[in-house]
C-alpha cells in the first residue's frame, strides 16, 4: 500500500510596444523548491487528495528531510501501518522552463530502502505548487503514484489532467497544530477533489521518529534539569 509522501505552470507574455520585442515567458513567479524545502526541517504529509478514504490511508505517514550538510541527500521516514521504515535518497532540483532559475520541480532517487522505491522520479518530477516560508508547501504528485480509481473518479476522456497535491507541514507546526490556512487554502482551490481531502493520521509518525520531542513536551523541568 504506497502512501504518498510529496505543475503549477505560470506564463505570460510581456507586452512591449515595440513590435521587433520578442515576446517572453513570465517565470518570475514559479516557486523554487530547493529554497522552500529548508534544509534540518522535518517535513510530514498533513493533508492529501491521492486516496479519498480514510479506510485506504489507514495510520500509515511520512516525514522527509533534507540532510546537512549534504543538502542533496534526503531521509525518508515512514510508518507503513504496521512497522518503521527508514531510508536515505538522493535529490535534484530543476526548473520546469529553461528561461527560469527558479528549481520548482524536484527529482528522487538512489533510495536505499526498496521498500520505498515507489518515492522514485519514474517520469514526471514532484512540483513545488505554494509555499509559506517554513512553515508548509504543497507539492505536486508525479501521476504514477496517483492510483486509477482516483484518476477515473476525477476524470474525463480528453480532458486536462487534474493536479494531485500533498500538503507538506514542518513537523513542529504538526505537533502544534499550529496556523497553516495559506496551504489549506492553495490546497483546496488548485488541487484534484476540491473540498474533498483525507488528513492524514501523524501520530504513529511522532511517536516512532520525533521521541524526543513528544518527551519534551510532557517534561516539566525546574532550572537544575539543564545544569
Amino acid at each position: 500500500m504506497k502512501l504518498v509522501a510529496l505543475a503549477l505552470i505560470v506564463s505570460g507574455a510581456l507586452c512591449n510596444d515595440d513590435p521587433n520585442t520578442q515576446v517572453q515567458e513570465e517565470t518570475s513567479s514559479l516557486p523554487d523548491f530547493k529554497s522552500a524545502f529548508y534544509a534540518s526541517i522535518k517535513y510530514g504529509v498533513d493533508l492529501q487528495d491521492v486516496y479519498r478514504n480514510q479506510t485506504t490511508l489507514k495510520e500509515q505517514c511520512l516525514f522527509i528531510q533534507r540532510q546537512r550538510p549534504d543538502q542533496d541527500k534526503l531521509l525518508i521516514e515512514f510508518w507503513n501501518g504496521e512497522q518503521e521504515i527508514t531510508s536515505t535518497a538522493r535529490l535534484a532540483f530543476s526548473s520546469s522552463y529553461t528561461s527560469s532559475k527558479a528549481r520548482d520541480q524536484m527529482y528522487i532517487s538512489d533510495v536505499a530502502d526498496k521498500r520505498l522505491a515507489w518515492l522514485q522520479t519514474q517520469g514526471d518530477p514532484y512540483t513545488l505548487l505554494f509555499a509559506d516560508d517554513k512553515t508548509c508547501m504543497v507539492v505536486q504528485l508525479p501521476r504514477n503514484l496517483v492510483p486509477e480509481d482516483t484518476i477515473s473518479a476525477q476524470e474525463q476522456p480528453r480532458e486536462p489532467h487534474a493536479k494531485y497535491c500533498v500538503m507538506l507541514v514542518a513537523s513542529d507546526t504538526l505537533q502544534a497544530k499550529a496556523d497553516t490556512q495559506s496551504c489549506i487554502t492553495f490546497f483546496d482551490e488548485n488541487c484534484a477533489v476540491r473540498g474533498e481531502y483525507q488528513r492524514v493520521k501523524n501520530d504513529k509518525c511522532f511517536s516512532a521518529f520525533l521521541p524526543d520531542a513528544s518527551l519534551q513536551k510532557d517534561k516539566h523541568c525546574s532550572c537544575s534539569c539543564w545544569e
